[in-house]
């Protein structure tokens, strides 16, 4: 009974003590604050009440630090760092935070404090002039000016406005001209434009355009529900964009007949240029009065389109064509508008006319080499031959059959020939793979003379055999190379190896055949010679690694442990050799008891250990 009631007193001297303990801990940090703090911080600052938040504002030992407001107030840090705005003037930069916001002075504390009528907006970067100066602040900042969308939230805040006319009002222009307001207005006034000057546009007044009102060339537009004046006009640049051409788009370019002062005032006779027409003058109808091609006294509406679209070529249309429309209308051919009489060169001439067109080296040809006589005699031109000589001596031509030059040349030259593939695979060679890509006079010109008949249609007929006689002709019957190499390229080779009675397997399948059939150092002839009756074993090309460990008579079998997909993993089973793993043995690494040796200069892995009993390895 006594034992239960010391647990029991002891229990609760603990809880007491926990108990005070806990009351300690909460009275006391509020006893300290009372008695640090030097009062109430101001309401937007409240959160930071207490001693355990003294240091976000506080540097131990020193005044307030201003770093530590600037790292709070971003916005701020912000313009300064631009070099911008009032807390960067010289009024305020040199001063510390806490000069002008001072705290600890109750929730309701008004921490920003200053004179707005005395306030000097210059010091902002943004001065007030004209009608600015009368505007109440609260006309401007406010939240529906402010773009940035943190600042917007700010119920008090003087940040986040633009110095730009358009971002505090209307665009009454409605993006019709450039958003630069201050080039046309000013702050004084928005009407009239006072600063606008007409002669500093892409299209400065003169003449009677001086006298004419704006809105004549700037009308009304109806934009987003409301007529409003547009003043930047898209098309200006000609005196057709706003006057009606009377001459029917014939005549384009007003200016040059007609001035700004007066469209009545005709001064054609001086700027007008005719070669902007589509009947340029040249020679001697520059000479030619205006009059006597077009009729003055027609009317504006009338005058200047009785000879409208007319080319210069179109002679026939003005003068009579003497030759009876024998060589077409085109008199340009032979003339021009220096004089009537022919040229003397008829390089302009258009023989196409003559029912035998010019191309070619035949452009090139004099025309007195063909027309020896006059130009109008008649000659024969339907073939080649009737001018030039068969230079294959009519061994394209049967006495049923006429072959022509034009089958095979052009007139771009003799040498060459158009002759195609698809039109080769008609002979008896038809040309295939490689053979396609071969230059004609590979085959066709040999000792410096074109032969097309009987050269050959064999591969033996122009290439040489390199295998003989070292390949016996059973491996390609008729010594035909198409047994083994196609076409296509040298290199591709479909041999049927089976045929030597050595079939590839496995990794085998994968070599190239030089590979295995090369030259070796010292040897001469073809590199299949000593390969066709090479033993058919595995140290006839490999190196016996296993420096002849394991051979039997002479002969070292290879596939007892390996085959042709890979030299590793081995397929060599221990326990069919003289000493079975049994046990821990069979736990242990190759490398544990096979070692490296070296032997007559060698270093090769010892397998044939001839240890098979316990005391040959363990002591």
């Amino acid at each position: 009974m006594n034992l239960k009631l010391r647990n029991a007193s002891s229990n609760l001297n603990k809880f007491s003590l926990a108990g005070l303990l806990a009351v300690l801990l909460w009275v006391l940090p509020n006893l300290v604050c009372a008695q640090l703090s030097p009062g109430e911080l101001f309401k937007g600052h409240a959160e930071l009440e207490g001693n355990f938040n003294c240091t976000k504002c506080h540097t131990i030992g020193e005044k307030v630090s201003d770093a530590k407001c600037l790292d709070c107030h971003k916005e701020i840090q912000s313009r300064i760092n631009q070099r911008k705005g009032y807390h960067f003037s010289q009024e305020v930069k040199s001063k510390t935070c806490i000069q002008c916001h001072s705290d600890h002075h109750g929730r309701n504390f008004q921490i920003i404090r200053f004179n707005e009528k005395q306030f000097d907006h210059k010091s902002t970067g943004f001065t007030l002039t004209g009608k600015h100066q009368n505007i109440d602040c609260k006309s401007c900042h406010k939240s529906a000016f402010v773009a940035d969308a943190q600042l917007k939230k700010k119920s008090k805040t003087f940040l986040g406005l633009d110095s730009k006319c358009i971002s505090c009002h209307e665009d009454v222009h409605r993006e019709t001209m450039d958003k630069d307001c201050a080039k046309c207005h000013h702050t004084e006034s928005f009407k009239p434009a006072v600063t606008f000057d007409h002669q500093k546009t892409k299209f400065p007044l003169n003449g009677k355009h001086k006298t004419v009102e704006c809105k004549a060339c700037h009308k009304d537009m109806q934009i987003a529900n409301a007529k409003k004046l547009v003043f930047e006009l898209k098309s200006y640049q000609t005196c057709n964009s706003c006057h009606s051409n009377p001459h029917k788009k014939s005549i384009n370019t007003c200016n040059d007949c007609h001035t700004e002062e007066s469209f009545s005032k005709f001064s054609g006779g001086r700027n007008f240029n005719h070669n902007k027409t589509t009947f340029p003058l040249k020679g001697k109808h520059q000479q030619t009065l205006c009059s006597k091609c077009h009729d003055l006294k027609k009317s504006p509406l009338q005058l200047f389109q009785d000879h409208q679209n007319v080319l210069t070529s179109a002679c026939v249309n003005c003068h009579k064509d003497v030759h009876e429309g024998k060589f077409g209308e085109n008199c340009a051919q032979c003339h021009n508008e220096s004089g009537f009489k022919a040229q003397l060169k008829m390089d302009q001439f258009n023989h196409a006319l003559t029912n035998f067109k010019l191309e070619g080296k035949h452009l090139q040809v004099d025309c007195k080499k063909c027309h020896i006589s006059s130009y109008t005699t008649p000659l024969p031109h339907q073939k080649c031959g009737d001018c030039h000589k068969d230079y294959h001596d009519g061994i394209f031509t049967k006495p049923e059959f006429y072959r022509d030059c034009a089958h095979c040349h052009t007139v771009q030259g003799f040498s060459g020939s158009n002759y195609s593939i698809e039109q080769h695979r008609n002979t008896k060679f038809p040309l295939e793979g490689s053979h396609q890509a071969i230059p004609c006079s590979s085959c066709h010109l040999k000792d410096k003379t074109w032969k097309f008949r009987n050269i050959g249609e064999q591969c033996r007929d122009c290439h040489k055999d390199v295998h003989e006689p070292y390949i016996p002709e059973k491996y390609y019957s008729g010594k035909n190379c198409k047994a083994c190499h196609s076409e296509e390229s040298w290199q591709m080779v479909h041999f049927d190896h089976n045929l030597t009675g050595f079939s590839l397997e496995g990794a085998h399948k994968n070599l190239k055949c030089m590979d295995c059939h090369k030259l070796k150092l010292g040897e001469t002839g073809d590199s299949y010679k000593n390969l066709i009756t090479l033993e058919r074993i595995c140290v006839g090309c490999h190196e016996d690694i296993h420096n002849r460990q394991f051979d039997l008579n002479g002969i070292t079998d290879c596939q007892s442990c390996h085959n042709y997909e890979k030299w590793k993993p081995s397929k060599f089973e221990h326990n069919t050799a003289r000493f079975k793993l049994e046990g821990k043995h069979a736990e242990l690494e190759c490398k544990a008891c096979h070692t490296a040796i070296v032997k007559a200069g060698k270093t090769f892995i010892h397998y044939r250990l001839n240890k098979l009993e316990c005391i040959d390895c363990h002591r």
